[in-house]
């Protein structure tokens, strides 16, 4: 599930636009938390109190602290955040494209672009629409594809880690067969017992892979070549992508 905040500091427009998003969403079928802010000041202080979000929508015309600033905060929070705006002017256009921000939307907001903006977010993470299921005995997991940032074998099961949550959930499943029903476009076999998603990848240096966490792992020495292969393919279509879309 995605962690989605709206900020919005008018009443009427907070109503329709979470209205909005929770239909769009439907639409899509993306299950989502929505939480709603009506203030900057509101929201940095639930990031600051732990809280993680993979998109915010924010209107740039805030009081006190505009969208603008309150974006600028919230990548000091968490770097790589993404971000939208909203608002009645274009006046903040290129500040809010300086803050590498997924969609910028004028008021009234439409469905179609609002449609726009989930499409572009969801090419930004870098994942399809699909979930991940698994199943054992009379238990189900399901994970977004989006949200898995990585899956390493454990007590004869596997550990899925997702973006947002410091635990991971464990599936009695085998690792080989995790990585039969992955998508081998966006996951990566990093080592033995350890798949990677490819955008939650920072860098790759001679023997190790570092992530977006600060962790990292050991580069598999046999498959070093190929890993490298498939990591340097994914990086050229993603940035074809950019390029195309931008």
């Amino acid at each position: 599930m995605s962690e989605i905040a709206i900020c919005e500091d008018e009443k009427k427009d907070r109503e329709t636009l979470f209205a909005s998003v929770a239909e769009v969403l439907k639409r899509l079928g993306l299950e989502a938390d929505l939480n709603v802010f009506q203030s900057g000041e509101e929201l940095l202080g639930a990031m600051r109190a732990g809280k993680r979000y993979d998109l915010l929508i924010l209107d740039i015309f805030l009081n006190e602290m505009n969208g603008v600033e309150a974006a600028r905060e919230a990548m000091r929070i968490q770097p790589g955040i993404c971000m939208a705006f909203i608002t009645s002017s274009r006046e903040f256009g290129a500040e809010a494209f300086e803050l590498n921000a997924v969609h910028y939307l004028v008021k009234p907001v439409s469905m179609d672009s609002l449609q726009e903006l989930f499409r572009r977010f969801l090419r930004r993470s870098g994942m399809p629409v699909k979930q991940l299921e698994l199943k054992w005995g009379n238990k189900t997991l399901r994970a977004p594809m989006h949200r898995i940032t990585r899956i390493q074998s454990s007590n004869k099961g596997v550990d899925i880690y997702l973006q947002g949550r410091s635990s991971p959930q464990w599936a009695d499943v085998s690792f080989s067969h995790v990585e039969e029903l992955l998508d081998g476009e966006y996951f990566l076999k990093i080592s033995r017992g350890l798949l990677v998603q490819m955008n939650y990848i920072l860098c790759m240096e001679q023997n190790v892979c570092r992530f977006r966490d600060g962790t990292s792992s050991l580069i598999s020495r046999r498959e070093k070549k190929e890993i490298r292969r498939k990591y340097n393919d994914f990086l050229f279509r993603s940035m074809l992508g950019e390029e195309e879309n931008g």
